[in-house]
Protein backbone atom coordinates (compact mmCIF):
# COMPACT_ATOMS: atom_id res chain seq x y z
CA UNK A 1 0.00 0.00 0.00
CA UNK A 2 1.52 3.60 -0.70
CA UNK A 3 0.00 6.16 1.41
CA UNK A 4 -1.81 9.19 -0.56
CA UNK A 5 -0.66 12.52 1.35
CA UNK A 6 -3.64 14.02 -0.21
CA UNK A 7 -5.92 12.03 1.89
CA UNK A 8 -4.14 12.09 5.20
CA UNK A 9 -6.12 13.87 7.96
CA UNK A 10 -4.75 17.51 8.89
CA UNK A 11 -4.78 18.89 11.91
CA UNK A 12 -4.50 23.06 12.35
CA UNK A 13 -3.96 24.82 15.56
CA UNK A 14 -2.27 28.42 15.17
CA UNK A 15 0.33 28.01 13.37
CA UNK A 16 0.98 24.41 13.19
CA UNK A 17 -0.63 21.54 10.93
CA UNK A 18 -0.35 18.30 11.41
CA UNK A 19 -0.94 15.72 8.17
CA UNK A 20 -1.64 12.42 9.83
CA UNK A 21 0.23 9.85 7.32
CA UNK A 22 -0.49 7.05 9.55
CA UNK A 23 -3.67 7.73 9.45
CA UNK A 24 -4.16 7.57 5.68
CA UNK A 25 -2.62 4.34 5.68
CA UNK A 26 -4.54 2.49 7.98
CA UNK A 27 -1.49 2.28 10.25
CA UNK A 28 -3.01 1.35 14.45
CA UNK A 29 -0.02 0.66 16.35
CA UNK A 30 2.15 3.63 16.02
CA UNK A 31 1.42 7.13 13.90
CA UNK A 32 3.41 9.06 11.57
CA UNK A 33 2.45 12.40 10.99
CA UNK A 34 4.30 15.44 9.00
CA UNK A 35 4.17 18.83 11.25
CA UNK A 36 4.35 21.84 9.90
CA UNK A 37 5.41 24.77 12.09
CA UNK A 38 4.77 28.50 10.90
CA UNK A 39 7.55 31.20 12.04
CA UNK A 40 7.54 32.06 15.25
CA UNK A 41 5.50 29.35 16.78
CA UNK A 42 6.19 26.19 19.03
CA UNK A 43 4.89 22.24 18.52
CA UNK A 44 3.22 21.94 21.85
CA UNK A 45 3.59 22.39 25.59
CA UNK A 46 6.66 20.32 26.51
CA UNK A 47 5.59 16.43 27.01
CA UNK A 48 6.95 12.98 27.89
CA UNK A 49 5.21 10.14 27.85
CA UNK A 50 5.43 7.38 30.51
CA UNK A 51 4.53 4.52 27.61
CA UNK A 52 4.78 5.55 24.12
CA UNK A 53 8.71 6.26 22.45
CA UNK A 54 8.78 8.85 19.86
CA UNK A 55 11.27 9.87 16.70
CA UNK A 56 11.26 12.71 14.83
CA UNK A 57 13.15 13.46 11.60
CA UNK A 58 14.10 17.53 10.52
CA UNK A 59 12.83 17.70 6.81
CA UNK A 60 13.59 21.59 6.12
CA UNK A 61 13.46 24.62 8.20
CA UNK A 62 16.30 25.25 11.15
CA UNK A 63 14.31 24.03 14.65
CA UNK A 64 15.39 24.40 18.03
CA UNK A 65 14.66 21.42 20.53
CA UNK A 66 13.63 22.47 23.50
CA UNK A 67 14.16 20.19 26.60
CA UNK A 68 15.87 21.19 30.18
CA UNK A 69 17.84 23.35 27.76
CA UNK A 70 17.93 24.68 24.32
CA UNK A 71 19.88 23.30 21.42
CA UNK A 72 19.72 24.24 17.46
CA UNK A 73 18.58 21.54 15.07
CA UNK A 74 20.54 21.11 11.66
CA UNK A 75 18.30 19.50 8.89
CA UNK A 76 18.41 15.79 8.92
CA UNK A 77 18.44 15.17 12.80
CA UNK A 78 16.63 12.81 14.04
CA UNK A 79 15.98 13.30 18.00
CA UNK A 80 14.26 10.87 19.80
CA UNK A 81 12.44 10.19 22.70
CA UNK A 82 11.90 6.65 24.86
CA UNK A 83 9.02 5.62 26.54
CA UNK A 84 9.42 7.00 30.25
CA UNK A 85 12.40 8.92 29.91
CA UNK A 86 11.39 12.20 31.81
CA UNK A 87 12.61 15.12 29.92
CA UNK A 88 9.74 17.31 28.93
CA UNK A 89 10.64 18.36 25.29
CA UNK A 90 8.91 20.65 22.20
CA UNK A 91 10.06 22.16 18.86
CA UNK A 92 10.11 26.24 18.37
CA UNK A 93 10.79 27.37 14.99
CA UNK A 94 12.40 31.15 15.88
CA UNK A 95 12.64 31.50 12.02
CA UNK A 96 10.84 33.89 9.56
CA UNK A 97 9.78 30.61 7.21
CA UNK A 98 8.26 27.27 8.04
CA UNK A 99 9.94 23.94 10.39
CA UNK A 100 8.65 20.90 8.98
CA UNK A 101 9.43 17.59 10.42
CA UNK A 102 8.18 14.17 10.39
CA UNK A 103 7.47 12.26 13.85
CA UNK A 104 6.93 8.56 14.33
CA UNK A 105 5.68 7.16 17.70
CA UNK A 106 3.84 4.52 19.31
CA UNK A 107 0.30 4.71 19.66
CA UNK A 108 -1.05 3.37 22.67
CA UNK A 109 -4.76 3.26 24.47
CA UNK A 110 -3.48 3.92 27.57
CA UNK A 111 -0.34 6.08 28.09
CA UNK A 112 0.31 8.55 31.04
CA UNK A 113 1.72 12.26 29.55
CA UNK A 114 3.43 14.50 31.85
CA UNK A 115 3.88 18.29 31.44
CA UNK A 116 6.68 19.18 33.42
CA UNK A 117 6.23 23.16 32.53
CA UNK A 118 2.57 23.00 34.07
CA UNK A 119 2.49 20.88 36.98
CA UNK A 120 -0.29 18.17 34.81
CA UNK A 121 -0.44 14.80 34.08
CA UNK A 122 -2.46 13.37 31.49
CA UNK A 123 -4.08 9.92 32.22
CA UNK A 124 -4.94 8.33 28.50
CA UNK A 125 -7.23 5.32 28.36
CA UNK A 126 -8.41 5.10 24.85
CA UNK A 127 -10.51 8.16 24.14
CA UNK A 128 -11.15 9.15 27.94
CA UNK A 129 -8.59 11.52 29.60
CA UNK A 130 -8.12 12.14 33.52
CA UNK A 131 -6.36 15.01 34.33
CA UNK A 132 -4.14 15.45 37.82
CA UNK A 133 -1.49 17.63 39.26
CA UNK A 134 2.13 16.06 39.73
CA UNK A 135 0.91 14.85 43.41
CA UNK A 136 -2.23 13.35 42.21
CA UNK A 137 -5.28 16.14 42.63
CA UNK A 138 -7.39 15.93 40.10
CA UNK A 139 -8.24 18.69 37.64
CA UNK A 140 -9.91 20.01 34.96
CA UNK A 141 -8.71 19.37 31.15
CA UNK A 142 -6.45 22.64 29.86
CA UNK A 143 -6.28 24.03 33.45
CA UNK A 144 -2.75 25.61 33.68
CA UNK A 145 -0.25 26.73 36.74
Amino acid sequence: MIVDPSLAPEENREGVSTLRLSVAGGLTQFGAYVKTLAAKVWSSDRPWHAAEDKLVLVLSGAPVRVENGETPRPLGEMPCWPAGWPIGHQVHNRSTGDVVYLTIGTWLPRDIIHYPDHDLITHKDGAARRYTDADGRPRSAGARK
